[in-house]
């Protein structure tokens, strides 16, 4: 079963770096992360951070844009669930 952290916050104030470094740390400690873009809304969210699982070699769980951000982030836990 996945533990899940979700990051809340204002726009500009490092959610995605923040998040990024909590995957570092648990990957460092054999956790497997999955990173899930459920900010739908904002324009580059989800290259951001794409480009953090990229440089981290994690998953990055998606949908795009124009979603529901719960629906996304429902789909990203049965997506880890069926993962391991």
């Amino acid at each position: 079963r996945p533990y899940v952290i979700v990051m809340i916050g204002i726009n500009g104030v490092g959610k995605s770096t923040s998040l990024a470094k909590i995957a570092y740390y648990l990957q460092s400690n054999q956790c497997n992360p999955l990173l899930a873009a459920c900010d739908t809304f904002r324009s580059g969210a989800v290259e951001q951070l794409s480009v953090h699982a990229s440089c981290l070699n994690l998953p990055l769980y998606h949908q795009g844009y124009a979603k529901d951000p719960s629906a996304v982030a429902k789909a990203a836990i049965n997506k880890a669930t069926e993962d391991g």
